[in-house]
């Protein structure tokens, strides 16, 4: 059997575990992003739909489910499918309790684009190079443009768009001016990072953009 720990952190458990390509099923910088959907869920009256393309083990996914979302959760890997399901059961949620679909996230949201879909969150967290379940070929270069366009048709009139990337070479304002081409709204860049347990250094750890309209910032 494989060694797996449970990370907790606030009201989220998360299980990690070693894997070949050095992730452990958790990227604790990802706790601005996760405070965010919580600091949101108020703004609507309603039940909020969330849209987590690329959504790996499920974190940001599992805050959107304990906040109050109606969360989809979209990954090509099947494994990290498996891993977000069980990230369910660590957390004492039900199967159900969000929507887990294996395809290719450019795919996904354009057949959302031609269902007539809406969403109020859509999490964007996409590697610089990988494999769509079916064979597609994702690039980052390539692919970001025509995926942020497609979300831009899928969202509600007050909704967020969170754009994440690591190790690769666009800088946050490259980001910002990728969100730039959604309808008029406001627009934050910078880098992700994590304290010093003891200390004031930050360690930097990733980029970072959002997008916003008509919510509480």
């Amino acid at each position: 059997h494989e060694p797996k720990w449970i990370c907790r952190f606030d009201d989220l458990s998360l299980e990690i575990r070693p894997t070949p390509f050095k992730h452990v099923g958790v990227f604790p910088e990802q706790a601005a992003n996760w405070q965010l959907l919580r600091d949101l869920r108020p703004s609507w009256s309603r039940t909020p739909r969330m849209l987590n393309l690329f959504g790996y083990t499920g974190g940001a996914s599992i805050v959107g489910v304990k906040a109050g979302y109606s969360v989809t959760h979209v990954d090509a890997s099947k494994a990290s499918l498996t891993w977000a399901v069980d990230n369910l059961g660590v957390n004492d949620l039900a199967r159900d309790s969000m929507r887990v679909i294996c395809e290719d996230a450019l795919a996904f949201a354009r057949r959302e684009v031609r269902r007539g879909s809406r969403y109020d969150v859509v999490l964007l967290d996409p590697p610089h190079y990988g494999r769509g379940p079916k064979g597609e070929t994702w690039k980052f270069e390539q692919g970001m443009a025509p995926l942020v366009e497609a979300v831009g048709a899928l969202l509600e009139e007050q909704a967020c768009v969170v754009v994440s990337t690591y190790a690769i070479g666009f800088s946050p304002l490259a980001l910002a001016n990728l969100l730039g081409t959604l309808p008029d709204g406001e627009i934050d860049a910078g880098e992700l990072a994590l304290p010093e347990a003891e200390g004031s250094r930050l360690l930097p750890a990733g980029f970072c953009a959002r997008w916003q309209r008509g919510l509480g910032r």
